[in-house]
């Protein structure tokens, strides 16, 4: 159903819509030739359920900057808040009740004490999971969302939006202060670079745009594919390089 990569790259979390959740390590190793690849070495896994003993149905999942904390969200609008530890695995802090339908995506901001949720209620909250999982602030639109991401100050989060145009919405007022032109098809990722300066965005269709804070109306377009969605998009950790997933 979904996986996150710490921002260290040496961890990823892996999450199945039976319940399932699964911690890796990803050692880095050298080859007889000398070329460094990563292995993967599962570390723990857990099946989740839900108060009646059913696997939860989980959509996402987040990990935070720290690795300390792991967020997934499911089908119904819960999401539910661990604790990570290497050597005793995950234990339950705080359920998160507040969206009405699927969550579909959650991210950490660096300092790993809030989360950002998008859902298919058409909101996307920011919670306080420092402090019992408080709400913080709520933005709604017409259009479903589909993905959000904090701004590297953690004072805004970019949503993608199901009608392909993209905003930036102001924490402390829950208000968009710009949006960015429009994909033709939904968005369904969207991430800004380490300094905030640029966002990336995926969508429907099948373009990974390239957004500049101070230009809303122009983008670079790239094209890699043409006969698919893009449905996820990322840049590495010091912007000089993105990467794309898609259907093809």
């Amino acid at each position: 159903a979904g996986g996150a990569l710490s921002t260290d790259g040496r961890n990823v979390v892996l999450v199945w819509s039976d319940g399932l959740v699964t911690l890796w390590a990803l050692p880095q190793l050298a080859s007889p030739s000398g070329q460094i690849y990563n292995r993967y070495e599962k570390m723990f896994e857990i099946v989740d359920e839900d108060e009646e003993g059913r696997p939860s149905p989980i959509t996402c999942v987040a990990i935070s900057p720290n690795v300390n904390r792991v967020v997934t969200g499911m089908k119904g609008g819960t999401m539910k808040v661990f604790d990570l530890s290497m050597t005793d695995g995950m234990s339950l802090k705080h359920v998160l009740q507040g969206h009405s339908s699927v969550v579909v995506h959650i991210d950490f901001n660096d300092e790993g004490n809030r989360i950002s949720s998008a859902s298919l209620d058409h909101t996307m909250k920011v919670w306080d999971v420092e402090r019992g999982g408080a709400f913080i602030s709520n933005y709604e639109d017409r259009a479903e969302i589909r993905a959000c991401h904090f701004s590297p100050d953690g004072s805004f989060v970019a949503v993608g939006l199901d009608s392909g145009r993209i905003d930036l919405v102001d924490i402390s007022t829950a208000m968009s202060v710009m949006s960015f032109g429009s994909h033709s098809g939904r968005v369904n990722d969207v991430m800004f670079d380490h300094l905030g300066k640029f966002l990336i965005s995926g969508s429907m269709d099948g373009l990974c745009k390239v957004w500049a804070i101070q230009d809303t109306d122009s983008a670079e377009t790239f094209t890699g594919h043409p006969k698919t969605d893009v449905t996820c998009a990322s840049y590495s950790a010091d912007g000089t390089e993105l990467a794309t997933g898609a259907g093809d």
